[in-house]
């Protein structure tokens, strides 16, 4: 309780000193007559009064970068016109696609990559970015699923396994679970079974900040972030309700209104839910399944008490219940459909729920201040019952598991941004400081689970709850980092300089053997870059970025482990159409981690671990997403990303694994989806999509003795939306198949434990918008 209260204290009190700030300086400043949302260079706005350098600043950068051609989605919905989670005050209501940087499929501005709303021209590292268009279209309805399309994320590495903690992207090569997944900017923290789960449906777009990224989020992989984009309440009404059915049962109904509360438009209001009952393609027998079953429903609520500032706060509840895909793989990967646990003992279900605040201010043109806060709890349970051993007789012996896991999380990030000149020079400036906290508390109890015939299989059978503690532990995490970061314009060069020095510390408590672990790392971390950008939008740039993550453990003499470091080195080129929306990046990356645990040379036959592995990763990254005609969308991605094993020291059996690739990546991938919708005649409003995506082989082992087969799927989706008819304008009748032509697949994730990739699915969705 001691620890809520700090957070809750350490939360009012920032918030209270932001306020109080922003207060004294609209205190001090003459009213103007009137006064308009902050720096919005790609949008006519009135002029300010403002600062002779900053006024400098804002031409310079209004003069250079590459004028958008008017949207040509023949669908413009509210979805289009996505907010950034770190871009400046949006005043006067929710703005149009052109200001966010957002038109359909197409995304030219992200805050994930410097924390402004600057164009991804401007961003010396790859992005990419998931719209609310997409998602709907695609009908989007979990991690895996959202990234199928995505250059250099490999989107479903453990298959169709349904559980919220492998259902997980790789980024070039490097997990994101535990330290790459953001919401609002602030990170999703995890335990060591469960972890924070955003609801799709809530989102209104999710970027992907690729590479080492440490400079702006402190201790992270590899790889990069996803930041998850919340929905946020509009100062128009507008309203959405759907109705969804199709294959394994599934019953699936979600609502999202918004609009003001008064006439003045300075109270805001959004409600989002949605409820889905559904089972999965692992089934036991007949008439059991393992469940898909959730319930979600996040209200937000904006004030706006002056043009210059606003507060807006964010809820959300999460109620989700699962459970394993676990079936029984023989010798020699010989498969089967055999579950191996039990529909009345197994299941992964969790109740999560986070409050916080987003808090804006304008000082002027100039200066601007933003604090996210976030508060969640996670209460996880789950068990399970896997395989001990096989007898001759074709009867598996199994153990069952419970695993109670509490998490409780907070995140606090304050920024001040400016912008300013010196001399030539034009300057978008940001220092900030943020500070993170994880608690979690996991046991785990196992115990003899009843005996499983191969040729007769009964499920349903009573599992004696085990009571042996086999782990009991605690541990709190925390990290504050200080950060500053200056975008340097001279005419059409733009220089970006970051630096960050962060203290983390973990305390980790054995409740077993009442042994206590502590840990601490100070680290600094920098981003250095350089991007010309061209009249015509193409955008040549080089970057370098490092990346720092904390690891758990000791030497032989107890030392404790420094953190893993990563290096980056990125160049690539950046085009952006003038005649028409569109997104096309080239990137090829040489992405290094070091200090990675390997086997003690001088202790093989042990376990002790010593520091010097490395892993490299590098490849090229191509991706396309445009608008070419009006109702047309294409996204397409292809990624060779060749990651291996650079160091290793050899284990006990003599084995190194220099040159190995790490398991569950491939090496290459890549995807192509359209979709069109008619714009005229009598087959006006009907649309139709499509895609394809091939995936390479992956390893089912780190010792590359175990190959997963690659596969391609084709995804297809039909479409009708009547806005011609005036008593059907706010239908939209769609159905989307994924993996249309029902290939099989299997991903092994280790030896003996392999699954089976999402099968052929069916959903049809009847939406009303208004």
């Amino acid at each position: 309780m001691s620890v809520l209260l700090r957070h809750a204290i350490w939360g009012v009190a920032s918030l209270l000193t932001t306020t109080t700030l922003s207060n004294a300086a609209a205190l001090g400043q003459e009213t103007a007559p009137s006064v308009l949302p902050a720096v919005r260079v790609d949008a006519p706005r009135q002029k300010m009064q403002q600062s002779g350098a900053a006024s400098r600043a804002i031409a310079r950068a209004a003069k250079r970068r590459p004028v958008r051609a008017p949207s040509q989605a023949a669908h413009r919905s509210e979805s289009d016109s996505a907010t950034t989670n770190g871009g400046p005050v949006t005043v006067g209501g929710a703005p149009s696609g052109a200001a966010t940087g957002v038109q359909g499929y197409v995304a030219s501005r992200s805050s994930v990559g410097a924390k402004t709303n600057a164009s991804i021209l401007e961003v010396p590292q790859s992005i990419s970015v998931v719209t609310r268009r997409q998602m709907d279209v695609r009908n989007v309805q979990r991690e895996g699923e959202a990234f199928r399309y995505t250059a250099g994320v490999f989107a479903e590495p453990y298959g169709a396994d349904p559980r919220p903690l492998f259902d997980a992207p790789n980024i070039r090569g490097f997990e994101t679970t535990t330290n790459g997944l953001y919401r609002d900017g602030l990170r999703e923290a995890n335990g060591v079974w469960g972890r924070f789960l955003t609801e799709f449906y809530g989102l209104e777009r999710i970027d992907v900040l690729k590479g080492p990224s440490s400079v702006l989020y402190g201790q992270g992989g590899p790889g990069g972030v996803i930041d998850k984009v919340t929905k946020k309440p509009t100062d128009y009404a507008r309203g959405e309700v759907y109705m969804q059915g199709g294959s394994f049962d599934r019953k699936q109904g979600a609502l999202d209104f918004s609009g003001p509360l008064d006439e003045d438009k300075r109270f805001l209001y959004r409600l989002v839910g949605m409820a889905r009952d559904s089972d999965t393609q692992f089934r036991y027998d007949g008439d059991k399944a393992v469940p898909d079953i959730r319930q979600y429903v996040a209200p937000s609520f904006t004030w706006r008490p002056s043009e210059d500032t606003q507060l807006t706060i964010l809820g959300d509840w999460l109620h989700n219940r699962t459970a394993g895909p676990f079936t029984l793989t023989l010798a020699n990967q010989t498969y089967t459909r055999i579950m191996t646990g039990d529909p009345s003992f197994n299941k992964s279900e969790f109740t999560q729920g986070t409050v916080g605040y987003r808090f804006e201010h304008r000082f002027d043109d100039a200066l601007s201040i933003r604090q996210n806060l976030r508060y969640g709890a996670h209460d996880l349970k789950y068990n399970n019952m896997t395989v001990s051993s096989l007898t001759a007789a074709g009867v598996l012996n199994r153990t069952a598991s419970m695993i109670d896991e509490q998490i409780y999380s907070f995140a606090l990030d304050t920024v001040a941004e400016a912008k300013f000149a010196t001399g030539p020079l034009s300057h978008t400036a940001i220092v900030g400081i943020d500070y993170q906290s994880a608690t979690y508390t996991t046991r785990t109890r196992a115990g003899v689970g009843p005996t499983l015939s191969l040729l007769y299989p009964v499920y349903g059978q009573f599992v004696t709850p085990p009571t042996s503690v086999t782990s009991y532990a605690h541990q709190t995490a925390t990290q504050l980092g200080f950060y500053g970061q200056d975008q340097i314009e001279l005419d059409d060069f733009v220089l970006t300089v970051g630096a960050r020095y962060d203290d983390a510390r973990s305390t980790t408590t054995n409740y077993r053997t009442s042994a206590v672990a502590i840990k601490t790392d100070n680290e600094p971390s920098y981003r250095v870059g350089l991007n010309y950008l061209s009249a015509f939008g193409l955008a040549p740039y080089v970057g370098y970025s490092r990346a720092f993550l904390p690891t758990a453990g000791t030497d032989f003499n107890g030392n404790p482990f420094k953190p893993t470091f990563a290096e980056q080195f990125e160049g690539g080129l950046k085009y952006q159409p003038l005649d028409f929306p569109g997104m096309f990046t080239i990137a090829y990356f040489d992405l290094t981690q070091q200090n990675v645990l390997t086997a003690d040379p001088a202790r093989p036959a042990t376990t002790f671990k010593v520091q010097t592995g490395e892993v490299n990763s590098n490849g090229l990254e191509v991706q396309a997403t445009l608008n070419p005609a009006p109702g047309f969308d294409i996204v397409a991605a292809f990624t060779h990303n060749p990651v291996r094993v650079t160091k290793d020291n050899s284990n006990a059996q003599g084995v190194s694994l220099i040159g190995r690739r790490p398991a569950y990546i491939a090496k290459d991938y890549g995807s192509i989806w359209g979709d069109y919708t008619i714009q005229d005649g009598l087959a006006r409003g009907f649309g139709f999509g499509a895609g394809v995506r091939a995936i390479g082989p992956t390893y089912a082992d780190a010792a590359n003795t175990v190959q997963n087969k690659g596969y391609t799927l084709v995804d297809l989706t039909l479409h009708y939306e009547p806005n011609h008819i005036p008593e059907l304008e706010r239908f939209r009748l769609q159905l989307n198949i994924n993996n249309l032509l029902d290939r099989r697949h299997i991903v092994c994730t280790a030896t003996t434990n392999c699954q089976w990739g999402a099968e052929r699915s069916i959903v049809g969705t009847l939406f009303y918008r208004w």
